[in-house]
């Protein structure tokens, strides 16, 4: 077939946005301020996680009196299996059914699949309609609502289908977790503990000070604060240079490849996303120790951090080879280069493409201690 010739003088077209916004870390008062801010003259409507909107309703709806109007209330139900297709199509016809209007506010207060699913939602309705976050569990507060990457899951792949969609802005305020229960606040740990090991030594020991009064709800301790600030921090500063990740290489991925690959296995039922990126960085941390980039120490003090969080270090209701054979999808879903991230010290890693089937497996391998089997508990 004949190609037709370029034309000698193109006619061209900049495009060019901005996606500034503001975390907010908020307590007592200012939040109805905040909404107004992110409304800017729009209708607000609230996508709730369920269990969250139960138990925090009367609080919010209190501290929004100043609004005038009462926010429309959209349930959702919270949870990894609801991070799906169908259930944001089901959101989507609830937006057209109550006459969500472009111009309006979706307000998501939530976890981190109302995060995921519920900007997924607003991306898509109306070619994208603004929204801000209100996340109420830790793993919302220090991984899901930041960055504006927002997916549901596919059956071959975690967040397969997904955009790029930044809020107006987010509103953390850790009293939200408080009415989480211990595993759930385990599971944003995990997130905490990853960004830690990226950003250095007083990230990790800030953590560690944070862990007590996390797993024991005193959610609003100044340490705990502290600890949730810092990583929004670290993970701000790590996706400030490259906010749509056109870079394949990004150490956030850290303890996300063997993570995911374990969550897709499971078919996202059994294990939350926190505990298995645990599994994750202790197989990082093995490998790093195994190919001599760091000592055992350190990997032996990342295990031991994860195991005072409840966190497991290795999984057994799925196989080394299953583990394996969804990374392989992986790898074509990334052209074809499955990039694991290792570490030299907290602080300091390194990105390699060639781990094999007998080191995973080494490195898969069950260790001695392993902490209670996950509790069930709400997504609040």
């Amino acid at each position: 077939m004949q190609s037709l010739p370029y034309t000698a003088n193109p006619l061209d077209f900049a495009v060019s946005r901005s996606d500034d916004y503001s975390i907010h870390f908020g307590g007592e008062g200012g939040l109805a301020a905040w909404v107004e801010q992110c409304a800017q003259g729009g209708r607000v409507f609230i996508l709730a996680d369920q269990n969250a909107w139960e138990h925090h309703h009367v609080r919010v709806c209190k501290e929004l009196e100043p609004l005038g109007a009462t926010p429309a209330v959209i349930p959702f139900c919270g949870g990894e299996s609801g991070k799906s297709w169908q259930q944001a199509g089901e959101i989507l016809d609830r937006l057209a059914s109550c006459g969500f209007r472009r111009r309006d506010l979706l307000l998501l207060f939530g976890g981190g699949v109302i995060c995921d699913a519920g900007g997924l939602v607003a991306s898509l309705f109306m070619r994208g309609v603004p929204y801000a976050l209100i996340p109420t569990t830790v793993m919302a507060q220090v991984d899901a609502s930041i960055g504006g990457k927002v997916a549901v899951n596919h059956a071959s792949a975690k967040n397969l289908i997904g955009a790029f969609h930044h809020p107006r802005g987010v509103w953390i305020d850790p009293t939200y977790c408080a009415t989480t229960c211990r595993p759930e606040r385990a599971n944003g740990f995990a997130e905490m503990v990853k960004v830690a090991l990226l950003d250095g030594e007083a990230a990790l020991q800030l953590m560690e000070q944070g862990l007590p009064h996390l797993l024991a709800g005193r959610m609003a301790h100044p340490a705990v604060r502290a600890a949730i600030r810092e990583a929004v921090r670290i993970k701000l500063d790590l996706l400030r240079p490259d906010p749509f990740e056109e870079d394949l290489d990004r150490v956030l991925n850290l303890g996300h490849a063997v993570g995911h690959a374990l969550e897709t296995a499971e078919a996202y039922r059994n294990t939350r996303h926190g505990f298995a990126v645990a599994v994750g960085l202790s197989v990082a941390a093995r490998l790093s120790t195994e190919r001599g980039y760091w000592d055992k120490a350190c990997e032996d003090r990342v295990v031991q951090l994860l195991h005072a969080a409840g966190l497991p270090t290795s999984a057994d209701r799925v196989t080394a080879s299953s583990v394996w054979q969804h990374l392989q999808i992986i790898r074509r879903i990334r052209g074809g280069v499955l990039r694991e991230v290792l570490l030299e010290a907290p602080g300091k890693c390194r990105i390699v493409e060639n781990i094999g089937l007998d080191e995973l497996l080494q490195a898969y391998a069950p260790r001695r201690h392993q902490p209670v089997r996950e509790l069930e508990c709400g997504s609040a």
